[in-house]
């Protein structure tokens, strides 16, 4: 049992106690909020977050599906730098990423590809770029050519067993995708050069190192065709007065990418291109396809009627009803229409092709022919014309379009009248 003199000893002690703490606490800084998070123990952080036994480092950061969304956005350099910086990005994000942009040639390193097992789409942003100098006036929009990248991009993608698209160009100063020209590209060789990175791409596909369900965009503009197919021919390499080149084009490219195929971009004959794509998986539908091609292209043989520009007589009250009709206001108010004969010669064109105006595709035929819904307000169509290609099996809607009557436009009827002298 205590005594009295214990008990008294025992309130001394206690209150100097309570004197020190309170001493201490009035000298001390305040404590931040961030002081007492970070003194925490981090296995009692968000309890109720973690009754399924996840640890916190696996609630706090985002889901990897999320990180490899935005990881597609970010330049492949700024990719693998998150990947080392990381844990959760490294370990998991990479799964998910679908899109890689490369705009160095350093970062085509085929060990550090295969950590992104399932990427859909590559962009090399820098096949090509701007010249960092322009002391020549006839040096402005030019481009310089990077070999190293044209060596190196067929084997960089290989390791991506997902691959679906490709994109090969460069990236001007402001973002936009720019392609290689030819024309626009200083130094020496990068003609030669880019021609090795086509064959390369040739090879490729041919080798089926590439599927031919992956797409190639950005190498295969007409020009770039066009000077390649001359080369080739100059250089004597021609097998019954057509390129090899182009022979190898149709047989390998992938059917795809219609646009490869379309006469003007080839030296072969559509006969001779017709039979080669005729012996590939897909190649009747290939031809079927170019021949709609072919077909939309000849409907945009036409004749115009001006009602507004600065070569003739502006009817302000025409011009101001195209307008509500949904015409650009400031735009040059042109009807446009077949004649009788054009009909006729597009009846005769479809015939030859063995294919009807029904076969087209309507996204198809009005890209080929740039108008719509997206590109209505530049264009204005005559009714009769219109209705005549309706009737013919062409896939316009009447709502798509601006359409005048030019029975009842007196402004129309005087200059049919003037034509028709």
């Amino acid at each position: 049992m205590a005594t009295p003199n214990c008990r008294k000893r025992k309130a001394v002690d206690a209150l100097d106690q309570e004197s020190d703490r309170k001493a201490k606490a009035a000298t001390a800084p305040p404590q931040r909020k961030a002081d007492g998070i970070a003194g925490e123990d981090p296995e009692s952080v968000a309890p109720a977050l973690r009754k399924d036994g996840a640890t916190t480092s696996d609630v706090l950061h985002l889901p990897a599906p999320v990180w490899g969304h935005v990881l597609d956005f970010m330049p492949y350099k700024e990719v693998r730098s998150a990947l080392l910086v990381c844990r959760a990005i490294a370990n998991e994000a990479v799964a998910h990423v679908a899109t890689l942009s490369i705009l160095n040639d350093c970062e085509l390193d085929i060990p550090a590809a295969r950590r992104f097992p399932n990427v859909e789409h590559v962009n090399i942003l820098c096949l090509v770029h701007e010249a960092a100098e322009h002391n020549n006036p006839l040096e402005l929009n030019s481009l310089t050519f990077s070999n190293i990248v044209a060596i190196a991009t067929v084997p960089f993608l290989q390791p991506f067993p997902k691959l679906s698209s490709i994109f090969v160009g460069g990236l001007k100063r402001d973002g936009e995708k720019v392609l290689y020209s030819p024309h626009k590209c200083l130094g020496p060789n990068h003609a030669m050069n880019f021609r090795s990175l086509l064959s390369s791409f040739v090879g490729a596909y041919k080798t089926r190192a590439l599927s031919q369900e992956v797409s190639l965009t950005g190498v295969s503009e007409p020009r770039s065709f066009t000077d390649l197919c001359r080369q080739v021919r100059e250089e004597g390499n021609v097998l019954n007065h057509k390129c090899k080149w182009c022979r190898d084009a149709c047989k390998y490219l992938p059917l795809k990418d219609y646009d490869y195929f379309q006469s003007y971009r080839l030296c072969l004959s559509k006969k001779i291109r017709d039979e080669i794509l005729r012996h590939r998986d897909g190649g009747p539908n290939c031809i079927k396809y170019l021949k709609c091609i072919g077909l939309a292209d000849a409907v945009g043989i036409i004749k115009t009627w001006h009602v507004f520009n600065d070569d003739f007589e502006i009817d302000r009250t025409l011009y101001q009803k195209l307008v509500e009709m949904g015409l650009e206001e400031g735009r040059e108010g042109d009807v446009q229409y077949i004649s009788s004969e054009g009909l006729e010669g597009l009846d005769h064109v479809a015939e030859s092709y063995g294919i009807t105006p029904r076969d087209i595709p309507k996204d198809l035929f009005y890209k080929q022919m740039s108008f719509g819904i997206e590109g209505r307000e530049w264009d204005v169509w005559a009714r009769t014309t219109v209705e005549s290609l309706i009737a013919r099996g062409y896939p316009i809607d009447l709502e798509d379009l601006i359409v005048v009557d030019e029975a009842q436009e007196p402004a129309l009827q005087r200059i049919i009248q003037s034509q028709s002298k």
